[in-house]
């Protein structure tokens, strides 16, 4: 065929195998006799294969362009394709290595495939190379260096996920994953899991829980919730579990500093943070039931020298008279409360005169082992033992 211009290209026009297209810039290396010719052609728009055959030098086929307006949202390359009717299974497209699978892009879904999932060199590659990209281990997505947006989230080949101080790990209530987020998991500071987005002027509680029983099992028992402390070794002691709180402090807008309020120590010690400090339970409202023990319950122990007050912080006073007469006051405890007084050095002796007593006004301690047992009942003091004291 005589060289012809595309433009007079018609229906019917012919060409020999070894004609050229001279029109259409070869992909092939400068000296290269693999020209565009119609044989290529022919073959592509009949199979839709473009056959490059056996190359010993890199030769990639290059699309270029030049984007140069910026009011333009452009598109490098487009592949439209009229879905009338397909398999599940149809590919965008299928990137293959020595005719096997590498990757897929699935059309119905848009999902990469990456064919053998027991096949750990094929996966995403980032510009680091192999082994700092991500790879498909036996079902699982490994990443090693896969960053997302701004270094925000980064999946290093050691060490797990990680993302930046500011971010969370956030869950929606439906199926939409752009939807407003309403559980939150973040970082409070160095080892210091946040429930719950940053702080904020009105927090949101949280809730830890554990997996239920689904409704309509009948007569089923939940499962075990359990906190654990770190582990020790040989002699060492495993670490405690603290439960901290915030109390209030003077008025302002820094926060309150947490402190232990209660602690199972290593050993399995129930303790409270502070001496003396904290109660279990409140007068006639957040009370505990029973109190079962195997061993002895002990109480700490006010030391009185002379006259002065009779505390009602501890269960027991330990009275020493320093003199004839010692004046003592007690004064209203809250209801059901215990107390124990007794005389345990002699130096004279001691009237005890309670704010309200039942059935009296005071007590006195005049010997040595002079004791009483009283319990707060209504709005008085009532004895309930009484050993060597006198009661008027």
């Amino acid at each position: 065929m005589a060289d012809t211009a595309i433009a007079n290209f018609t229906d019917g026009v012919t060409a020999n195998a070894t004609d050229r297209i001279a029109a259409v810039r070869s992909p092939f290396a400068a000296g290269d006799d693999r020209y565009l010719t119609p044989t290529y052609i022919g073959n592509y728009l009949a199979t839709g294969t473009l056959a490059a055959g056996t190359l010993t030098t890199s030769q990639p086929l290059t699309l270029t362009q030049t984007w140069n307006d910026g009011a333009v949202t452009f598109t490098g390359l487009r592949v439209a394709i009229t879905n009338t009717a397909s398999a599940a299974a149809s590919l965008l497209a299928n990137f293959e290595v020595g005719s096997a699978n590498v990757f897929r892009i699935r059309a119905s879904s848009g999902s990469l495939l990456i064919t053998d999932p027991t096949d750990t060199t094929r996966g995403l590659i980032s510009a680091g190379g192999s082994g700092a990209g991500a790879y498909n281990g036996y079902g699982a997505l490994h990443f090693g260096g896969l960053d997302f947006g701004a270094a925000n989230v980064v999946i290093p080949i050691t060490g797990g996920i990680k993302t930046r101080a500011t971010f969370s790990y956030a869950w929606v209530s439906g199926t939409d994953p752009n939807a407003t987020a309403d559980l939150f998991l973040g970082r409070a500071a160095a080892a210091k899991l946040r429930m719950g987005d940053a702080d904020a002027a009105a927090p949101v509680a949280q809730t830890l829980s554990v997996q239920n029983v689904v409704a309509g099992t009948t007569d089923t028992a939940g499962a075990a919730f359990t906190i654990a402390g770190s582990q020790g070794t040989g002699t060492g002691a495993g670490g405690a579990v603290n439960f901290q709180i915030a109390p209030l402090g003077g008025s302002g807008s820094a926060q309150n500093a947490l402190a232990t309020a209660w602690q199972i120590s290593g050993a399995g010690h129930f303790l409270a943070g502070t001496d003396n400090t904290y109660d279990i339970g409140a007068a006639a409202a957040t009370r505990p039931r029973n109190l079962h023990l195997g061993g002895y319950l002990a109480g700490a122990v006010q030391s009185l020298s002379g006259a002065g007050a009779v505390n009602l912080t501890t269960w027991t006073t330990a009275f020493t008279s320093t003199g004839a007469g010692n004046a003592l006051t007690l004064a209203d405890g809250v209801v059901g409360q215990m107390k124990y007084i007794v005389h345990v050095v002699d130096g004279g002796s001691g009237v005890l005169t309670p704010t309200n007593l039942f059935n009296g006004t005071t007590i006195t301690f005049t010997n040595l082992g002079d004791s009483v047992i009283l319990q707060f009942i209504g709005t008085e003091w009532h004895v309930i033992a009484i050993n060597g004291a006198a009661l008027a």
